[in-house]
């Protein structure tokens, strides 16, 4: 665990430190999500994928990137929905720009796999390196990479050389359409991925293919929609072999940050009027946390003269410790929500936003001790719902819509408050606790010191909202922040073991 910590630690540390060069077309950070169904296959129901491509410095024709990426395949098992592995890369990426059109690739990193709600897991150090496409800010007709390379240091992994190609080809683009005064652009292409780890005598792989309709909008987020023939023939990292038909929907966030830092006053309404990311990691005394999340407003449409917003929010939380009972949690929430014209003495002059959402949360066991699992194999994971919750809340309690005046370089006071406060009813949840679920949310930014904003952040939870409780004080700049925080997510004492403290590095978009 130690040696994995060093590696994702030293990547965010990186991030807030070195001299990213700016006025670049690739030196802000993406993040990405995808979620899919299988529409035809042997045992999976579903797969979710996030992702971070962060850029650490760029001295031409050099360029240097940590990138994150996690899987979880979910199995159809016993008239259930189950994780079956939560797969990870980590990697840095140093890249050579040989022409405008092609860039030498090289990659040292770590790629693990973690069986869910029971015992087993198999890892190794990488590195290799290839060829690709340049990384560019606007999606370009041809992309695509070709990379090889070997495993040191293996983990019950008969894998020992590994291999990635990549291609995406846009076949047609459609005219531009404008939709509530905002452009976009819709596409259609062909993408086709292969990712291997393989012996000298078996080559096992994981093939993805299919056209996708890509979607654009003005502020630079895309969607795309994908229907793809998905095999997993003998990958030893993406759980069972599969060979089925996913259909799912990508979406991807902008690299122009100026426009997400302004969001408060330059927001235009329509298709994905804001995609916006946050990834951090924390060290404990004997954990290691990992956090994921990605924030998506999907559409606005109008009613009468009320402007309403379709969103989803989702989260990982992953907890990594060496006593087994490392666990991961998945949360999504969906709704819609709008903008209800009230402001409060706490709201900075601006508008409240009133929502109606759906939350579910699952949490697993990752690589459990052997002695914990049950006999038939499964450690029985944690379920939550809620439906309704209604919520309230000050336009700044999402990031993007604080006045970006707060990293002005300057020495001051702030005493600016966001908050949040949501009620609904559980059901169909794992926990016996109250149906009633509520909460309350505070945000203090406390000062500003040149450029860098002093912050704490609370949240006290009951019946089986999430998290339970949850304390942090930080440092935060717009696309990062240095924290401590301190949090018990109310996960089953079978998979976790209550509340952890850390303190760690973080950023966002």
């Amino acid at each position: 665990m130690r040696a994995r910590a060093t590696i994702l630690i030293a990547g965010l540390t990186l991030a807030v430190s070195l001299p990213v060069g700016r006025g670049q077309e690739t030196d802000r950070p993406v993040f990405r999500s995808y979620a899919g169904a299988f529409l035809a296959g042997r045992d999976h129901n579903f797969l979710v994928e996030s992702e971070l491509h962060l850029p650490l410095a760029q001295f031409a024709p050099v360029s240097l990137y940590y990138h994150h990426r996690e899987t979880t395949p979910f199995l159809d098992w016993r008239d259930q929905v189950r994780a079956e592995v939560l797969h990870e890369h980590e990697n840095f990426e140093a890249d050579w720009a040989l022409t405008e059109n092609l860039r030498l690739i090289s990659r040292a990193g770590y790629q693990a796999s973690y069986r869910s709600d029971r015992a087993g897991q198999i890892n190794a150090y990488t590195f290799g390196g290839g060829v690709g496409s340049p990384l560019a800010q606007s999606v370009k007709r041809l992309t695509w990479s070709a990379l090889a390379g070997g495993y040191v240091a293996r983990s019950n992994l008969p894998a020992t050389w590994w291999s990635e190609l990549f291609a995406s080809w846009r076949l047609a683009d459609f005219a531009r359409e404008e939709y509530l005064g905002s452009t976009f652009r819709a596409s259609l292409a062909l993408t086709a991925e292969m990712n291997s780890a393989s012996t000298g005598d078996r080559f096992g792989a994981v093939y993805r293919l299919g056209p996708e309709l890509q979607l654009t909008t003005a502020c630079g987020n895309r969607a795309r929609v994908r229907l793809e023939w998905y095999c997993n023939d003998g990958n030893p990292f993406a759980g069972t072999d599969e060979n089925g038909l996913l259909l799912g929907l990508d979406v991807t966030s902008a690299r122009d940050d100026d426009y997400l830092w302004r969001a408060w006053e330059t927001r235009q309404p329509g298709w994905f009027p804001l995609v916006w990311g946050g990834y951090d990691v924390g060290a404990g005394v004997s954990c290691i946390l990992q956090h994921f999340e990605m924030n998506v407003e999907w559409v606005d449409f109008a009613i009468g003269e009320r402007l309403l917003t379709g969103f989803t929010w989702f989260e990982t939380r992953q907890e990594h410790r060496d006593d087994g009972y490392a666990n991961v949690e998945y949360s999504v929430t969906t709704g819609l929500q709008s903008a209800v014209g009230l402001e409060s003495f706490l709201s900075q002059d601006q508008t409240l936003v009133a929502g109606l959402d759906f939350l579910h949360r699952s949490d697993h066991a990752i690589d459990p001790d052997g002695r914990r699992v049950p006999r038939d194999g499964l450690i029985d994971n944690g379920s939550l719902n809620i439906f309704p919750r209604l919520r309230l809340q000050t336009l700044g309690w999402d990031l993007p819509y604080r006045d970006p005046a707060i990293y002005d370089r300057r020495n001051a006071w702030l005493h600016r408050f966001d908050w949040r406060i949501a009620a609904g009813l559980a059901y169909r949840s794992t926990r016996q606790r109250d149906q009633f679920a509520g909460q309350l949310g505070l945000n203090w930014d406390i000062a500003a010191i040149q450029g860098c904003v002093v912050y704490a952040r609370a949240i006290l939870s009951t019946g089986n909202n999430t998290p339970d409780w949850l304390g942090e004080i930080g440092l935060r700049r717009p696309t990062f922040k240095i924290f401590g925080r301190a949090e018990n997510y109310g996960v089953t004492s079978t998979i976790a073991r209550g509340e952890t403290y850390s303190v760690g590095v973080g950023v966002n978009l």
